[in-house]
């Protein structure tokens, strides 16, 4: 009876009409005929209802208002830090593999200042986040990292660390000339989050994979996995931009609740979970007359392959990762089509391996597609997208007011979809520094995209 009831809201859903509306909608549809066929089921509900609302409410609106106070605190934490954006330019002639980047993702992520009660719940302080950003405006493409202001120096010198002759640059927030509540009949925008396909500790393909991370002088055996994204992104052409951001912070297991009640998580225990469910998907064998016993060398390779990967996991570092892709252009030059689906849609296929994992896009509200006319496709797409720009905007994925589901990635795996181009790659649209460190170049981005309507 539940699979039946779960299948027919699925149909629904699928329909076009959401579940959240329905099932309540339903709930009181079924208490509406127990009542006409029972009048006095209504008096015991009411009656139960009053003696319980005491015992619910004082502990419910406990927690409530604890949760808006931290809400608070935090969105004054935020309002009353200085943030700004660098620009970082690689040297034309670099020879450094993604490795480099992720020592560099390593070095800078900490979990400070949430280590008391007071810092968490008082002040509103939250671990330091970077927003990795990789900008494509009518083809030239840019790499900003918005932090705060504090922080400048600290991540530079982990940067010149493994790029001695980078040039980084604090510049304007290019993002700022875009309005949120945009012109539809001017602007076309498609907006993305993405998620990993399977569960976190599972990881994608990384550079190690593609064995970037051996003899750089040996360039014919070097492929950059990220090179046909940086294609993709020089592609663009006038009137039209691609903004794509990785919100980066440290990885902290979290738990809640006291004694036996307590529940949690850790990526490290759920990538040994994740090992405990292929053994114990095992089936025993007779290794000895009446002795039983789910032996390992009766694992499959791909089974092989996912323990060995998941077991690569438990030694390394966690870090959150919140993906977002927004594509805007002006309405003439907007190419939906060319851009959605074989751009972006599939621009993470490279990483994806058939046992492992995958990074696809995440519909977290059943905005992004559109079938039936009850749907209000136009009004609910712009409503979508503005939101989308509005959390891109505020660098917005582990706070108020859009706390957006998000994934978990080793530093390999994060600087394997994040890294700064070496030589081989001959992408014409990316800038970079021709020489040894010398003045700043002329061709800083401008405060606001210069050829978007706003």
């Amino acid at each position: 009876m539940q699979e039946k009831i779960l299948s027919f809201f699925k149909y629904l859903h699928g329909t076009g009409f959401h579940l959240l509306i329905f099932m309540p909608l339903t709930f009181f549809a079924l208490v509406a005929t127990v009542v006409f066929l029972n009048p006095t089921f209504f008096s015991y509900v009411f009656w139960w209802f009053v003696i319980l609302l005491p015992i619910v409410s004082v502990p419910g609106f406990a927690i409530a208002a604890a949760l808006l106070w931290r809400s608070y605190v935090r969105s004054h934490f935020v309002f009353t830090t200085e943030y700004t954006v660098l620009e970082v330019r690689i040297p034309r002639d670099s020879m450094k593999s993604p490795k480099a980047m992720a020592v560099i993702f390593n070095g800078i992520i900490t979990g400070g200042r949430e280590s008391t009660f007071i810092n968490r719940w008082w002040e509103g302080k939250m671990r330091p986040q970077y927003s990795f950003e990789l900008v494509s405006i009518e083809g030239m493409i840019h790499f900003f990292i918005h932090l705060e202001k504090r922080h400048v120096d600290f991540v530079s010198s982990h940067i010149y660390g493994q790029f001695p002759d980078a040039e980084i640059e604090e510049v304007p927030d290019y993002t700022s000339g875009v309005p949120i509540n945009y012109d539809p009949d001017k602007v076309g925008v498609l907006a993305l989050e993405y998620k990993k396909a399977k569960p976190d500790p599972y990881p994608i393909k990384t550079y190690v994979e593609y064995g970037v991370d051996q003899d750089p002088s040996k360039m014919e055996q070097r492929i950059d996995p990220l090179a046909g994204v940086f294609e993709f992104f020089s592609s663009l052409g006038p009137g039209e931009e691609m903004w794509l951001q990785l919100v980066i912070r440290r990885n902290l297991p979290w738990e809640f609740g006291i004694g036996p009640f307590k529940i949690g998580y850790s990526w490290h225990k759920g990538a040994q979970q994740q090992i405990d469910n292929i053994y114990a998907s095992l089936v025993e064998e007779e290794i000895a007359p009446g002795v039983k016993s789910k032996a390992k060398s009766s694992l499959t390779p791909s089974q092989e392959e996912e323990v060995r990967a998941l077991a690569s996991t438990l030694h390394a570092e966690g870090i959150d990762v919140g993906m977002r892709l927004i594509y805007i252009a002006r309405k003439e030059s907007f190419k939906p089509g060319e851009r959605a689906a074989p751009g972006l849609v599939k621009l993470w296929r490279e990483f994806r391996t058939p046992n492992l994992n995958a990074i696809v896009p995440y519909d977290r509200k059943g905005f992004i597609v559109f079938d039936y006319p009850w749907q209000f496709e136009k009004l609910r797409i712009k409503k979508h997208n503005e939101e989308l720009i509005d959390a891109y905007k505020r660098r917005s994925f582990y706070r108020s007011p859009y706390i957006v589901k998000h994934m978990i990635m080793s530093p390999a795996e994060l600087a394997t979809v994040y890294h700064y181009p070496s030589y081989e790659i001959k992408t014409p649209g990316i800038t970079r520094v021709e020489s040894k460190k010398g003045g700043a170049p002329a061709n800083l981005p401008t405060a606001a995209p210069a050829n978007l309507p706003v």
